[in-house]
């Protein structure tokens, strides 16, 4: 993502460009976070120690626990349920579309769907 310029569209806006650029890249942070939580406690589940998660994290252990020890907040649960949607509805294209040239189409066509959204 370092040059935008290669990424436009031909006489598209580079502002425009640019500010849609920073929400996709503040939605995949957020997604992140959501994959780094879920992460931290599986690796408890597993028997990690706060201190092995927080120099995964290069935090103290204090701070590794304060961030991950606690339940998901209503973000992280919001931007889980979108995954599940989404993973029920490449699920549901794979049982609608036995050809594998057919079901690409059809997941390139919602994919190109999400990016208009």
């Amino acid at each position: 993502m370092d040059d935008y310029d290669t990424l436009m569209e031909p006489g598209a806006d580079k502002l425009t460009a640019l500010l849609e650029a920073i929400a996709v890249a503040e939605k995949m942070k957020s997604e992140l976070a959501v994959e780094l939580h879920l992460l931290a406690c599986e690796a408890r589940v597993e028997g990690a120690s706060w201190n092995q998660i927080a120099r995964q994290v290069g935090s103290s252990r204090q701070a590794a626990h304060q961030r991950f020890g606690g339940g998901l907040t209503p973000e992280h649960v919001r931007l889980l349920e979108e995954q599940l949607v989404k993973a029920q509805a490449f699920a549901q294209l794979q049982l609608e579309f036995g050809d594998d040239d057919e079901f690409e189409e059809a997941l390139s066509f919602v994919e190109q769907q999400e990016q208009l959204d």
